[in-house]
């Protein structure tokens, strides 16, 4: 059993379906919000990849033939930790038209 330790209050947990064009958090993800109802600041996100591989990158653009770190299906994801690099995280399908689908559950404020 693995044990993920995270701080500040979940948000509510969205799923997106993956494209063959960089997404990021702020453009290509409807519900995951900056900033919560009271005003915190994102502190996190989990994310989880339940179907076909996910690329993801920080800063540019992630491409599926060349630049990105593999998310894998079924593993235990990434968590990140800080609004900078929230807004920096880019995805896009590990393999072209495979439709990935990630889930992703924010964090706010700290605590």
């Amino acid at each position: 059993m693995n044990i993920l330790e995270v701080r500040g209050r979940a948000g509510v947990t969205v799923t997106e379906t993956v494209t063959d064009t960089s997404q990021s958090i702020d453009t290509g993800v409807t519900g995951i919000k900056f900033k919560n109802t009271d005003g915190d600041l994102i502190s996190g996100l989990l994310i989880t990849c339940e179907t076909n591989n996910v690329k993801y990158a920080f800063g540019a653009d992630a491409v599926s033939a060349g630049l990105g770190h593999v998310l894998v299906k079924d593993t235990d994801g990434i968590y990140l930790r800080n609004a900078a690099n929230i807004r920096a995280f880019r995805f896009i399908n590990s393999v072209a038209q495979s439709a990935g689908v990630i889930q992703l559950t924010p964090f706010y404020g700290e605590y």
